[in-house]
């Protein structure tokens, strides 16, 4: 599980605290870059539409499940381009998808 808490910038996603690299947005532009970054989510080649993504204040949360590590770190460069300046705290776990090794049992 990925968590971090601090401003993202490009090359530097959701890691851990540093110092902020943009303005500080008021909340419409927040709401719009928000907006945004769900658009970008579901039509890049990441195609991630099960990430919940909420404003708490002037902090963003990035939270769901995907299914490997570089899915996760296609999102969080995404969520770095697009919310750059913003306090962002990431919460992507991983999920196995892998095939199952013996029979179910359903009697």
């Amino acid at each position: 599980m990925t968590a971090s808490t601090g401003p993202v910038g490009p090359g530097r996603p959701g890691t851990g605290p540093r110092p902020g690299t943009g303005p500080r947005a008021d909340p419409d532009d927040s709401e719009y870059r928000i907006a945004h970054l769900r658009d970008r989510l579901a039509a890049d080649e990441v195609g991630e539409l099960g990430l919940r993504i909420e404003l708490h204040g002037a902090r963003v949360t990035v939270r769901g499940s995907v299914p490997s590590e570089q899915r996760r770190a296609a999102v969080e460069q995404i969520v770095s381009e697009v919310l750059t300046g913003l306090i962002v705290h990431t919460d992507i776990v991983l999920v196995g998808a892998t095939a199952p090794t013996t029979a179910e049992d359903l009697a």
